[in-house]
């Protein structure tokens, strides 16, 4: 709509205008003839001297643009115009050097008797926008380029949790066209039994910004199974103030490792019960074979045959740990709970481990006592891994500091060697199965790594934490809790 002079004579409020946050110059007649332009004006589109002076003479960069055929139509017409990011090349520094930028463009008529006489120009720059804009534009370009040429499936979602992009290779394994499915896709082709955990997993890392990871099956094409093993996770791309803006994730196949996973799971589990009736009949007859020998007085031979009977102890410890191993990964490991004082499970376990270990003191400190509600025998086993442990990795030392605490609702046992200690960055992998700790002087000790693990997966089970604090060089601390067991009255 133009504006009419004859109904509002101060039509040009240069005051005004001058402090509008914008670009602003008013020119008259079709040559347009510049009679105002505000600072921001100049600053701008850097020139000087407009006043009295046509706009043809000012830009003539605008001649090959198109920019006064714009203005010739608008003069013409009526009819205002508005364009929005436009393209022009200017000089700025008067240099020659033409300079691309992008304005906002409004340009309005201002009429007298119905005739336009002047016309209002307000531009407002978003060079800066449009250039961010178009690097965010290529940015994205490049990280699918990226994205497409990686063995996995790459996926982004919104800081809800609705996925909004997958590479390249997600049609690949699951034959689907991601615009065929909604948000979250993924999720509709889980297998069946993994798709509860995976939501509530999943709908759990949206709400609390926390890293997404689970090992779940998927349903694929052109592989010789329905479903294949992947591990899915997701990143948050989190702002200044920590709130999450995106997410970044990942689906990598581990369908492979799995199979030998549950291979391994299965050998161990039928080594183990192989193993368990001949060591268990070997033991009697080697107790038996004790016994005669020490009633017939053969010192020596009754020597060889103690030694043997500790072997095979420690062979049907291994064979026990084994078995422990395959029950936890068949959720099959049972607990006999019952209430006790925490304090004389710890007594019974020190002393047992004092009469096996000749060579390191077994300190207490004790607080006051506490019941907790566990499988006892099971916490034993626990108090004794930590124990052995703290006994096999400070083999220069002779001290071992068993102590307990408590609060209101829980019960502490820590276990303080004074030996070679573990480094920071494996305190998390030492209760990991199979897991033992690298370096010169600990790949002298023998083991299986698999004590702290059970010790690990018993207490999670009973309720409790497990952890290590240790320096490397000056020893290790093993802590673990438990529930108080508090008695209803």
């Amino acid at each position: 709509m133009a504006l009419d002079m004859d109904r509002k004579r101060n039509y040009v409020p240069e005051d005004l205008l001058a402090k509008v946050p914008a670009a602003i110059a008013m020119v008259e007649g079709s040559s347009y003839i510049f009679r105002f332009t505000n600072p921001l004006y100049q600053e701008v589109f850097g020139k000087k001297d407009y006043l009295g002076k046509p706009g043809r003479e000012v830009f003539p960069e605008f001649n090959s643009q198109g920019i006064w055929s714009i203005f010739d139509k608008i003069f013409s017409s009526g009819e205002a115009f508005i364009g929005k990011e436009m393209p022009i090349e200017l000089d700025r520094k008067g240099d020659g050097k033409l300079e691309m930028c992008y304005f906002n463009l409004v340009v309005q008529p201002i009429k007298k008797h119905g005739v336009v006489k002047r016309l209002l120009i307000h531009a407002v720059e978003k060079t800066d926008l449009v250039l961010a804009k178009r690097q965010i534009k290529e940015d994205e370009l490049a990280y699918k380029h990226l994205a497409d040429s990686m063995p996995q499936i790459v996926w982004t979602a919104q800081s809800d949790g609705h996925v909004d992009y997958y590479n390249k290779k997600w049609k690949e394994i699951t034959g689907i066209d991601p615009n065929e499915l909604n948000n979250n896709s993924w999720i509709q082709i889980l297998f069946p039994g993994d798709t509860s955990i995976c939501r509530e997993t999943w709908s759990h890392s949206v709400n609390t910004g926390d890293i997404f990871e689970m090992e779940a099956r998927i349903r694929t094409v052109n592989t010789k199974e329905p479903y294949t093993w992947f591990l899915i996770r997701a990143l948050p791309v989190k702002n200044e103030n920590g709130t999450v803006q995106k997410w970044v994730g990942t689906f990598t196949d581990i369908h492979d490792y799995k199979i030998m996973q549950h291979q391994k799971e299965n050998f161990l589990a039928v080594a183990s019960h192989e193993l368990k009736t001949p060591v268990t009949g070997i033991k009697a007859y080697a107790q038996i074979l004790e016994t005669i020998c020490r009633n017939k007085g053969y010192k020596e031979e009754t020597a060889l045959l103690v030694m043997m009977n500790k072997q095979i102890t420690r062979l049907t410890s291994l064979v026990g740990d084994l078995l422990d191993i395959t029950k936890i990964q068949n959720g099959k490991m049972e607990f006999d709970e019952s209430a006790f004082d925490f304090n004389e499970l710890i007594l019974e376990a020190t002393e047992q481990m004092k009469v096996t270990s000749t060579q390191h003191m077994i300190d207490l400190e004790l607080s006051k006592g506490k019941m907790v509600y566990a499988d006892r025998n099971r916490i034993r086993q626990v108090i004794n891994n930590l124990i052995s442990n703290a006994i096999k990795y400070s083999p220069d030392k002779n001290k071992i500091l068993v102590r307990s605490s408590s609060t209101e609702n829980d019960v502490f046992l820590c276990v303080d060697d004074y030996g070679i200690g573990i480094a920071k960055d494996q305190f998390e992998k030492v209760f990991e199965q199979f897991y033992r700790v690298t370096g010169d002087k600990q790949n002298t000790f023998p083991g299986l790594g698999i004590g702290l693990y059970i010790s690990s997966e018993i207490i999670k089970r009973q309720g409790g934490k497990i952890w290590v604090e240790s320096i490397e060089g000056k020893g290790s601390t093993f802590c673990f809790t438990l529930p108080v067991y508090h008695i209803k009255r």
